[in-house]
């Protein structure tokens, strides 16, 4: 704990300039208010309600700087560890595993990262564990309907914070049901007609306008993460979900061992409510992809993460000294799970450069300080959202400015309109550059029969000085 602690402390205080989709969150807290956070996000983004909410007030709080708005996220990272310690006691008994998994939870590369990063996969992370913990311990058979009520007005905000706690709520209900059969069946009605009430409001008012913006821009991403009764497409998505869960180890076939294991002996042991819940999870989850409501999809699946730890480490509850044979070929696989975990591995996340992948903020506060009145500034549409933020950040201003787009890849088009610009002095500032069509290439091929007045690599930033 302590160690995934430090790890968090450490990347947040690096205080990495913002990227790009974090720079365009960031304009909706910077630009926009409260109450229009109910409405559709600009930028081509989509954040539960309550999320920016919270986001906006630690802004006001402490400026609208990288640390504060990272600070919510880094808050759930932090507390989902003590959180997970208590989710993993509820189905491991040996002390070992209970280590053993809380270790592997506190140095998984994606939840250290998605920490110290301005989105809201830390908080689904931590209001998942959260709320699973409340609800196995949750009894509606046993408290009055003035307790249901109240519960059940809580639990209906819990999605404007977190999507996918979403999936919690239903499973439990869904597990209600199945230890108590119809019996419970009046008390769960009042327990979810507030949930469903507030999340269709919420679903149309919100959430419907951001996904017919956001799924133009990520429709590949979304639908990869959509299931389908294909035996190639779930080994597909097995293999690039586990790839990303327990990144940077590579043992996948060893891993998908481990957790078949784990899955069986797991639905093999005595019933218990936590149990139900936790196979309801799964099953809603994954009906929710195969319905294409919701991806299993790297970032978008974060939450998984600690549902799969728990499958990996489980076969080391059977790992006992009568079971030799058993206990050895267990612990060989559990260490070729994780033998990327070594002491690179952490030393890696105490580097001032960790997780640095461009550096818009440097290349504005250049920019700012050595532009002339009748300079020119050009920017690519991938660094939109950096040069508007950082701009602000500077309280740089230029009426002189434009995007030069590219309306297809194709580098002599590029040329051409590079050509079109009229004389005089021109910045061209190109903090991010998109993968699949990448531009900078271009224009530092271009600029080598020009006059080069200055030039700044920064990480993947991109920064040039010239006349024409």
């Amino acid at each position: 704990m302590f160690l995934g602690f430090l790890i968090r402390i450490k990347t947040y205080l690096v205080d990495r300039p913002l990227w790009h989709d974090e720079c365009s969150l960031a304009l909706n807290i910077m630009k926009r208010s409260f109450t229009s956070y109910l409405g559709r996000l600009e930028h081509h983004q989509a954040a539960p309600f309550l999320f920016m909410c919270i986001s906006k007030i630690f802004s006001i709080l402490f400026g609208i700087k990288e640390l504060s708005l990272r600070a919510f996220p880094f808050l759930c990272g932090i507390f989902s560890i003590p959180v997970f310690y208590y989710f993993s006691k509820m189905f491991l008994k040996k002390k070992f595993s209970i280590l053993v998994v809380t270790y592997l939870f506190s140095i998984n590369y994606y939840l250290i990262y998605y920490s110290q990063e301005f989105k809201h996969y830390s908080v689904d992370v931590f209001v998942f564990l959260l709320l699973f913990i409340f609800l196995s311990k949750l009894d509606l058979s046993n408290i009055d309907y003035k307790k249901n009520l109240f519960f059940a007005f809580l639990l209906a905000f819990m999605p404007l914070l977190s999507f996918v706690s979403l999936f919690v709520i239903a499973a439990y209900c869904l597990s209600e049901l199945i230890t108590k059969k119809f019996g419970i069946l009046k008390r769960l009605v009042i327990f979810i007609v507030p949930l469903v009430i507030i999340f269709l409001i919420y679903y149309f008012v919100a959430l419907l306008p951001q996904k017919f913006d956001v799924s133009t821009i990520v429709e590949d991403y979304w639908e990869k993460g959509f299931l389908e009764l294909n035996f190639n497409k779930i080994l597909y998505m097995f293999k690039l979900n586990l790839s990303y869960y327990l990144y940077p180890n590579k043992f996948l076939l060893v891993q998908l061992i481990l957790i078949v294991i784990g899955f069986l002996k797991l639905l093999n042991q005595p019933k218990s409510f936590p149990k139900v819940l936790f196979f309801s999870c799964i099953f809603l989850i994954l009906i929710a992809s195969f319905l294409h409501l919701y991806p299993i999809s790297e970032r978008a699946s974060l939450y998984i993460i600690p549902i799969m730890l728990i499958l990996l480490v489980y076969p080391l509850e059977f790992a006992v000294l009568d079971k030799k044979f058993y206990a050895i070929v267990i612990s060989i696989l559990t260490i070729l799970s994780f033998c990327s975990y070594n002491y690179r591995y952490v030393k890696n996340f105490f580097s001032d450069g960790i997780f640095q992948r461009m550096d818009a903020r440097s290349s504005m506060k250049i920019l700012s300080e050595k532009y002339l009145p009748n300079d020119y500034v050009i920017i690519n549409p991938a660094s939109d959202s950096e040069y508007f933020y950082y701009s602000n950040y500077y309280n740089f201003a230029t009426e002189k400015w434009g995007i030069v787009n590219l309306p297809e890849y194709n580098e002599g088009l590029y040329y051409k309109i590079l050509e079109m610009l009229p004389h005089g002095k021109y910045w061209f500032y190109f903090a991010y550059d998109y993968s699949h069509s990448p531009v900078i290439p271009f224009l530092k091929k271009w600029k080598e029969h020009k006059k080069v007045l200055f030039e700044s690599v920064n990480r993947g930033s991109y920064l040039l000085y010239l006349e024409i």
